[in-house]
């Protein structure tokens, strides 16, 4: 008997992180733009320029990992006989069988959060 368990992914969630990583984005671009423009102060034009590059380019990167897992409508975690099919993070492993799994634990922290160690 062929049983498939699927978990979705969280969508407001998932548009919650993409807002505060565009929110960052907007941030960074704002810091660069001013220590661009700051004049009679080079460490703090240095300083506003290196915190808004590295905020703009990291949380852009973040954002642009993020935003397809909201726009897809693929499950996060598929269930089956065969072993797992992972799709939560950008780079997707695959099926992962059930002999590669040792140790199948549970905890709970407010949900519950299934442990696999492969």
């Amino acid at each position: 008997m062929k049983t498939d368990i699927q978990i979705l992914f969280n969508k407001s969630k998932v548009l919650k992180y993409s807002f505060g990583a565009f929110v960052f984005v907007c941030a960074g671009v704002f810091f660069a733009y001013v220590g661009l423009m700051t004049k009679n102060h080079f460490f703090l034009k240095l300083f506003l320029s290196f915190l808004g590059i590295v905020s703009t380019c990291f949380f852009g990167l973040i954002l642009l990992l993020i935003l397809p897992k909201a726009i897809k409508n693929k499950a996060g975690l598929i269930i089956t006989d065969e072993g797992l099919y992972d799709n939560t993070s950008a780079i997707s492993i695959g099926l992962i069988t059930w002999t590669e799994i040792k140790n199948v634990s549970h905890s709970y922290s407010g949900i519950n959060i299934f442990f696999f160690s492969c």
